[in-house]
């Protein structure tokens, strides 16, 4: 007995062997090669090969034991959703959410007490107006760390995802942080050393690593600290950190790169806050600050952000 699946629009013209990966996760490669060349995978009642591709309205059929197989993935239902104060912007194709300091973008080590990170929450909010898809889901286009806050962009579609992923690797999109350094910057500064990773450690340090440029402009000064706009040219993970550290400026409070205690009366960590976005795909977009960190700068720096 064969269980039958209409390919939707997000599944157009990719290839057989890619939805299917996507469609039964748990099956390895070669079992989906093997069910494909012995006909328990049908496109359209007909035996297909992986390459071929898949347009939205086929049918694939799947013999039962393999889609049986896939059940232990499904998620435990949970009423957590996404709050409405958190979206920015929703468009046909992409949808963009003001992350709060100390949530997760995605699952994974270090998520604390079973809480849902960002990427649940958007595809929950999502999945009542979303089209049946076999092969795509939803999910954020770049990633912020769990202690930055600010704008992240979720693909809606998969022309949304192609799309802003093309305007990414083209630099057509522009983002500018808001950060707290500790010392007193008195003028720009930019910072271009490549920056290379440790998975062992999972930390960054500048070395013969992927190019990268970042660029501080200096608000307000008070105290021995900086409220600072930052530009990014590039997006390596912990760039920010990395480069205000080898500045002489490190995150105030950001004690893994430099940045020693935090700062009296911060309710986070460290403040860096991914505020502002550009991009010809989208509305230019301001991220509010949370409240909390909003009057925490007006009390240290007498500005409001």
């Amino acid at each position: 007995m064969r269980v039958e699946f209409t390919a939707g629009s997000d599944d157009h013209d990719r290839r057989l062997e890619s939805v299917l990966r996507r469609l039964l996760p748990r099956q390895s490669l070669g079992a989906l090669h093997k069910a494909l060349r012995t006909g328990d995978v049908r496109l359209n009642g007909a035996r297909a090969a992986p390459e071929h591709h898949v347009h939205s309205g086929d049918t694939i059929a799947v013999w039962d034991a393999l889609v049986t197989a896939e059940a232990p993935r499904t998620p435990a239902p949970t009423a957590a959703t996404l709050p409405e104060s958190w979206i920015v912007f929703t468009g046909p194709d992409l949808v963009v959410v003001s992350k709060p300091s100390g949530v997760l973008v995605h699952r994974g080590e270090g998520t604390r007490g079973g809480e849902p990170p960002l990427d649940e929450l958007v595809r929950r909010w999502l999945a009542p107006a979303s089209a049946a898809s076999l092969s795509f889901r939803p999910g954020p286009l770049h990633r912020i760390d769990r202690e930055t806050s600010g704008l992240v962009v979720f693909s809606r579609t998969l022309a949304g995802a192609r799309a802003f992923s093309a305007a990414l690797a083209a630099r057509r999109v522009t983002k500018t942080y808001l950060t707290v350094l500790r010392g007193s910057l008195d003028g720009p500064r930019e910072a271009a050393e490549a920056i290379v990773r440790d998975p062992g450690t999972r930390t960054s340090a500048v070395g013969s690593g992927q190019a990268a440029v970042t660029r501080f402009r200096p608000v307000a000064q008070a105290q021995g600290l900086t409220l600072a706009e930052v530009d990014l040219g590039t997006g390596r993970t912990h760039q920010i950190r990395v480069h205000a550290q080898s500045l002489g400026f490190p995150l105030a409070g950001d004690a893994k790169y430099g940045g020693g205690a935090t700062p009296a009366g911060l309710e986070v960590p460290w403040l860096l806050h991914a505020w502002r976005l550009s991009c010809d795909l989208l509305p230019p977009l301001t991220a509010p600050l949370e409240p909390r960190l909003a009057a925490w700068i007006k009390k240290e720096f007498k500005k409001t952000p």
